[in-house]
């Protein structure tokens, strides 16, 4: 089977960025000012674990959520600072005021609203799934993943992670900190599977970031989830001026292009039973 496999429906990215309201002064309390000096800094947090998303290349940051952060700074006025932040450091880096908003492909979830407040969502994703074209006709099949002891890779602190322990409890839990090196692992054959949102799928099996093996993609999406970016809990004027603002970016194309920068992608697929 080769990734030309014969599917029907799509699979596309969708940026759903929508309206939000006032204006918001960083490192104030809500209510005090009623709009953002020229000079005011909006710190943003970021893991740079996640390509397309966010990650290093050529020693800098890159990626749809670095691209956002500009854009939104020049529509902001507000002065940018980006904070490199691991991954399960994020919120509490948030809650403590060492960051104003979290700009990392945070996947919405229950238990994130409960700690953070969410700005409206900026690109509906899935988990999905990676492996080596060479096992595709001994792993390929939805049932392959049920099997005791397949060795599935997943990324720390994730809704990859949590999907695998929920749903596959026979699988051999493979924890990395980030999606690359979790994909070396696959091509290596350290592992079966990588579980991850789609986003790293379609990057690691269409775009030629690969290393020694050729990866392929099962692109019926596992779950759906929304990506977006979240604020202090309590904090609505800079939940509204970050709304406002992203919805002009919207308005504009912005948004689109960049994510079509980083994945120029659309999928072909019908459901696989199973799954």
């Amino acid at each position: 089977m080769k990734r030309t496999w014969s599917m029907a429906g799509s699979i596309v990215l969708a940026a759903l960025l929508v309206v939000g309201g006032c204006s918001w002064l960083p490192g104030k309390p809500a209510g005090t000012v009623s709009a953002p000096a020229p000079a005011a800094s909006l710190r943003v947090g970021m893991a740079a674990n996640y390509p397309p998303i966010s990650f290093r290349q050529g020693g800098e940051l890159a990626g749809i959520e670095v691209d956002l952060a500009r854009e939104l700074a020049r529509e902001t006025g507000l002065t940018l600072t980006i904070k490199q932040v691991p991954w399960r450091e994020l919120i509490p880096a948030l809650q403590s005021g060492k960051i104003d908003v979290i700009m990392s492909g945070m996947s919405v979830t229950d238990a994130r609203a409960q700690e953070v407040t969410f700005i409206e969502p900026y690109l509906r994703t899935g988990q999905m799934v990676l492996l080596r074209e060479q096992d595709v006709p001994r792993l390929g099949l939805p049932e392959n993943l049920h099997e005791p002891g397949r060795r599935i890779a997943v990324v720390d602190a994730t809704t990859g992670e949590q999907y695998v322990r929920s749903h596959l409890p026979k699988a051999q839990v493979v924890v990395f900190d980030g999606s690359e090196a979790a994909v070396r692992a696959l091509a290596a054959g350290k592992v079966d599977y990588f579980i991850h949102d789609a986003p790293s799928i379609w990057r690691f099996s269409m775009s030629g970031n690969r290393d020694s093996a050729e990866l392929v993609g099962l692109y019926t999406p596992l779950t759906q989830e929304y990506l977006a970016w979240a604020v202090r809990r309590g904090d609505t004027r800079l939940k509204a001026l970050l709304d406002a603002a992203a919805l002009k970016l919207k308005q504009r194309g912005i948004v689109d292009a960049i994510v079509r920068r980083w994945v120029d992608t659309q999928v072909e697929v019908s459901p696989i039973k199973g799954y």
